[in-house]
Formats: structure tokens, C-alpha cells, sequence
């Protein structure tokens, strides 16, 4: 079942005026490894931003089962980045349960034998369809939210962003990359939710 993107509701991308990017992140690959919020009240320049989008809560308590699959149509200002996606059950008392997340190297979006770097401010679908399995059972009025960020981590190979050899980067090849979110008629970007069939158990 898809979700589109949009910050607290459903819409209907038809509404959505045409190539108006929904969100926007920048992270630059010179600052420390953390992670603050866009209106945290800190310079931009030592920022590095991560994205989140709420669906509405549910109306009753449902089951997912199965792989979560994200269709993002983004664009970016230089030719390399990677990515982390994750999806969190949100309860209605404000806590969180992470449920599954994805990573994708932006030049390894089409194949992960052949690397396709990126045309500089073009919009592309990327689809992360790698994520892993996931089964619970979502309370009435929670919410999903979808994290979209950056790979900023000293467990991971830090990507320059350069399009280089990212074995072979460092500090001196890093370049700040600011990343747009679309969501319109033309590029549907939607979170697809594996809902579990009904049980044949009777309930109790």
C-alpha cells in the first residue's frame, strides 16, 4: 500500500504544484559526526540536516509484515552522495520503535555492479527496495515516519561527495551536497507499506 510523501498528511500529488521540491537537506562531509534538527539553533554551515515526513495516524490497529520499498524522486548538486532511509512507528505518546531502514550510494542507484554518477540538478527516481524485514503490529493512532538523511558515521566509509574514488577521498575532496525531495504530479514519491493479510485465527 503506498503512503505519498508529504509532512503530516496523505495528498494527492496532483495538487502539488509541478518540480516544487517538498524538502530540502545539505550536509557537508568536513564536520564532526552528528546529527541536529533544521531549526536547531546552531550555524548552518556546521549543520548537517535530516529529513522526516508523518502519515496520518491509524485509525485502527494494523499489521505490517513483509519489506518496506521507498520510491523518492530527488535531485542533487553534485555528482555523488549516500543515503540512509529508516521507518519508525511513532506511538501517540511521542515515542518511537524503529521498524526497518535502507542505504543506497546514489552512484550505485541503477546497478550495484556498474557506478553512474549523477547529473548535477537532475530528477531522478531512486528506489530503495533493500530493506530489512520488518513484522509488527502498528497501535491505533500511531503514526510511520520516514527519515531520509545522510550517511555520516564512523561505522561506514565516508563519501566525499566528489564522485571520486571514495577509497582514495579525503578531507581536502569534500564538497557540501544539498539534496531536493520532489513530490508532484509528475514524480510521486511514495513510501509503500507491507500491510499483512488478515489472520485466519479467530480472535479471542
Amino acid at each position: 500500500m503506498p503512503y505519498l510523501l508529504q509532512h503530516g498528511v496523505k495528498e494527492d500529488p496532483r495538487d502539488i504544484p509541478v518540480q516544487q521540491p517538498l524538502a530540502i537537506f545539505t550536509e557537508r562531509r568536513s564536520v564532526p559526526h552528528r546529527v541536529v534538527h533544521l531549526k536547531a539553533h546552531e550555524p548552518a554551515e556546521q549543520q548537517i540536516v535530516v529529513q522526516l515526513f508523518h502519515q496520518l495516524p491509524f485509525a485502527a490497529d494494523t499489521d505490517v509484515a513483509g519489506f518496506f520499498k521507498l520510491s523518492a524522486w530527488l535531485s542533487l548538486d553534485q555528482p555523488d552522495t549516500d543515503f540512509a532511509v529508516g521507518v519508525y512507528e511513532i506511538k501517540p505518546d511521542g515515542s518511537s520503535v524503529a521498524l526497518t531502514d535502507d542505504l543506497m550510494r546514489a552512484r550505485y542507484r541503477k546497478s550495484f555492479r556498474e557506478a553512474e554518477l549523477v547529473k548535477p540538478g537532475s530528477i531522478e527516481r531512486y528506489d530503495f527496495d533493500h530493506f530489512t524485514f520488518t513484522a509488527r503490529r502498528i497501535a491505533k493512532g500511531s503514526r510511520l515516519r520516514l527519515v531520509i538523511a545522510p550517511v555520516n558515521s564512523m561505522y561506514s566509509q565516508k563519501n566525499y561527495n566528489s564522485g571520486g574514488v571514495v577509497a582514495n577521498e579525503s578531507g581536502k575532496d569534500a564538497r557540501k551536497v544539498t539534496v531536493k525531495v520532489y513530490h508532484d504530479a509528475t514524480h510521486p514519491s511514495a513510501l509503500y507499506v507491507p500491510l499483512a493479510a488478515a489472520s485466519s485465527v479467530p480472535a479471542k
